[in-house]
């Protein structure tokens, strides 16, 4: 079976796995625009006595059912999380998130790739960070019982209904953020070997030092959405003084970024080789912010980007050929057998 009818078989059969009350409910297949304008197909499923329905997201799926699930797992496992996140108990409504002060204190600020995420920034308020390829949005956080990773992007219409100065939403979201979700950081062995020992190493900006040549993970209290540290005004600051050094800011993902300090022997393009192929062979599309390096300046207290546009299309060129030469092989091999 192949994707397409996979999908088709969800639509027509997926009914079968829900309660009596759902027999008549309309069954969706859209596609939902996420980070870096990456479209996912998802499943939608409207009841008269829902308000509030989850979007199941269908591509995972598939890749388990190629793996060995069976359809009827598959359609178990749709209808088990439906039922379990319909109809979450806060601001089920659009009557309440329409409503600013039942949203104000929810705000929360998100970074992203402004050169990935075209379409979607067309109609949405975005606050460009000068000198990078990067740019915030606002997103309102609604955690529930089933999950704390739950968010709606705040879009010019929504701004327009709220009837609110786009800044002053910017200024509130960030200090929501900041106040809810405090940067934290560790060195990249230290939080292996936590892992391991399944054991916290996280660790809070004061006087937190970076010794030459480690690698550190810096994100924040919730591990999502993490990047958007960057956008808080002292952690830079902080970490490049207490070091006495310039830093690298490696992106790792949207969720998290890899410091390391300038110790006058590092090279950009290298590091940007090591983004570039995590983002290539490690990320999911929607999970990569950028494949661009950053540098924090301590004395000018800046941020720029250490890599340029050309060599990034340069680079990544060079790894679509290589690439492109083991797909062929790939192929070759498969005729051959």
């Amino acid at each position: 079976m192949d994707y397409q009818e996979f999908l088709s078989t969800i639509q027509e059969r997926i009914l079968e796995f829900f309660p009596k009350e759902y027999e008549q409910a309309q069954v969706l297949i859209h596609q939902v625009m996420k980070n870096n304008d990456t479209a996912l197909d998802a499943l939608i499923i409207r009841n008269a006595q829902d308000t509030v329905t989850p979007q199941i997201y269908l591509a995972d799926l598939f890749a388990k059912y190629q793996m060995g699930m069976s359809m009827d797992e598959v359609l178990t496992t749709i209808a088990d999380t439906y039922m379990e996140h319909h109809n979450p108990p806060i601001f089920n409504t659009a009557e309440q998130i329409q409503n600013y002060e039942n949203m104000k204190e929810l705000l929360r600020v998100q970074l992203i790739n402004k050169e990935s995420n075209g379409e979607r920034l067309s109609h949405t308020p975005h606050w460009d960070i000068e000198n990078t390829d990067l740019t915030a949005v606002l997103r309102i956080y609604l955690p529930s019982p089933q999950t704390d990773k739950a968010t709606i992007l705040v879009t010019d219409k929504l701004v327009y209904t709220w009837g609110q100065e786009p800044d002053a939403l910017y200024q509130q979201a960030l200090a929501n953020t900041i106040e809810q979700n405090p940067p934290k950081i560790d060195s990249l062995i230290n939080i292996i070997f936590s892992l391991q020992e399944e054991s916290n190493a996280w660790q809070e900006i004061p006087n937190f030092t970076m010794e030459p040549y480690e690698q550190y993970v810096l994100s924040n209290s919730s591990n999502y959405f993490g990047a958007s540290v960057l956008l808080y005004p002292e952690v830079l600051k902080q970490l490049s003084q207490n070091t006495n050094s310039n830093l690298f800011i490696l992106p790792s993902s949207i969720h998290e970024l890899i410091l390391m300090r300038d110790n006058g022997d590092m090279d950009a393009a290298e590091l940007q080789a090591m983004v570039a192929s995590v983002n290539k062979t490690e990320l999911v599309p929607e999970d990569i912010l950028s494949d661009e390096v950053y540098y924090y300046d301590k004395n000018e207290q800046t941020l720029t980007m250490a890599t340029n546009r050309e060599q990034t299309a340069a680079l990544k060129n060079q790894m679509n050929q290589v690439v492109g030469m083991e797909d062929t092989h790939d192929m070759d091999m498969e005729r051959e057998v």
